[in-house]
């Protein structure tokens, strides 16, 4: 497994949340803002908002007739011009009606530029607010199938969040989530994207261990479920599952900390849903749900009525993760067990070995009193058939054999005492 050191980029640091979505809605661009179209073909109408890799910008296709969004590329850095790329090529592949659409990309006057889908809403958080949480779900599961439909193209997104989820218009749960903002994702077959200097790519409170860890194998449609989870706690919780000071305390946090689980923020949540988010909060990512459809489904089956299949990371694991996580204070504490349970063997097998010399002792007792009767009984059984006239005594004989016989077999059971008992039944 490749392995990189996890490194910041100023791009990523600087990126607040709120950024990186074609939104709708906002006021036009002032005056001598809007760069020249880049060509007869698109009218720019005002600036939507700015990214981290671009501008966003509400414009006219003049040839259809119909609005759409252009997104321009900040700067002129190669690997950047690549990613942009990517990005139009892999969200163009992509036909789902929870997906944002590219219809065009290029470069004209000097800029690279992809013409999409203008969502006309508002992010998927904001628009929550105030929801039932199985509104909220709804949504999620939503999501959860259209995140599954670029994975079944190869197309990982790695930057799922509340900011990069649109809201179409509407009233209620009605309304429609848009996955937006491909601008990380990768297809398979072709790499995975992150910079050659192991930069980090994402956003920290939103972002799988193994993605934070630059795990370049580990990162696959599990990652995604990581970050649909991040998203569903926010929806339920209010804020994202990690948050720091600082993006690389974030990080940290992200990597080594188990979330607060949701229903200790707010009680009335069913726990169906707070498993379902947990389990897609898993660090180990073989334990989250092993792909978006997964995810949907269970969701599906919580707003049908139905038992999910869910269950939350189990104590072991979490205990495992814990142990590796503090692997100092682990042996410490293990030499210091395996001290107390070698001090604490001797004593009790020293208390064992009393109780067991006690039992064996109150059985042999016993045996003695049973033996000692036994020897009694043959004793006077000789002495009255001794004291009769001349006869056959071979039928006494035979009925004192018995007695030996059954007496031979307590005798086993009492050792040297038992022998000494019978001899003298012998006379």
């Amino acid at each position: 497994m490749s392995r990189l050191v996890p490194t910041l980029p100023s791009e990523t640091a600087a990126r607040p949340d709120e950024e990186g979505a074609t939104v709708a809605g906002l006021p036009p661009a002032a005056p001598g803002t809007v760069p020249a179209a880049p060509g007869a073909r698109y009218e720019l109408l005002g600036l939507l908002g700015r990214g981290g890799m671009g501008d966003v910008y509400r414009a006219r296709d003049r040839t259809l007739g119909r609005p759409v969004a252009l997104k321009f590329l900040r700067g002129a850095d190669p690997e950047r011009a690549m990613r942009f790329l990517r990005e139009a090529r892999a969200q163009a592949r992509i036909d789902h009606p929870n997906v944002c659409k590219v219809f065009d990309a290029g470069e004209m006057g000097g800029q690279a530029f992809i013409a999409m889908q203008l969502v006309e809403g508002e992010r998927m958080d904001a628009a929550a607010r105030g929801l039932a949480p199985v509104e909220k779900a709804r949504w999620l599961k939503a999501a959860a199938e259209a995140v599954e439909a670029a994975h079944a193209l190869g197309v990982i997104h790695r930057d799922l969040k509340p900011s990069n989820i649109m809201v179409l218009p509407g009233e209620g749960a009605r309304r429609e989530p848009v996955i937006m903002d491909f601008g990380l994702a990768y297809e398979a077959g072709e790499g995975h994207g992150l910079t050659s200097t192991g930069a980090v790519m994402g956003t920290p409170a939103y972002m799988a261990p193994e993605q934070a860890r630059g795990e370049l194998e580990a990162i696959g449609a599990r990652t995604d479920v990581y970050g649909l989870g991040a998203t569903f706690y926010e929806l339920l919780v209010g804020e994202p599952p990690f948050t720091g000071a600082t993006p690389l305390e974030t990080l940290n946090r992200v990597l080594h900390d188990d979330p607060v689980p949701p229903r200790e923020r707010v009680p009335d949540l069913d726990a169906d849903l707070e498993t379902v988010c947990l389990k897609c909060l898993s660090k180990e990512p073989a334990l989250r749900y092993a792909s978006a459809r997964a995810l949907a489904e269970d969701l599906g089956r919580y707003l049908d009525g139905a038992p999910i299949l869910g269950q939350r990371p189990r104590l072991t694991h979490r205990l495992r993760r814990a142990a590796r996580r503090h692997r100092g204070v682990v042996f410490v504490s293990g030499v210091s067990l395996v001290g107390m349970l070698l001090l604490g063997g001797f004593g009790a097998r020293a208390l064992l070995a009393e109780r067991d010399l006690q039992a064996r002792t109150a059985s042999r007792v016993r045996l003695a009193e049973q033996l000692g009767q036994q020897v009694q009984e043959v004793e006077s059984f000789v002495r009255a058939f001794q004291a009769l006239p001349l006869h056959d005594t071979r039928p006494e004989q035979q009925r004192v054999r018995a007695r030996m016989a059954r007496m031979g077999a307590l005798r086993h059971g009492l050792g040297d005492l038992g022998e000494g008992l019978v001899r003298q039944a012998l006379g």
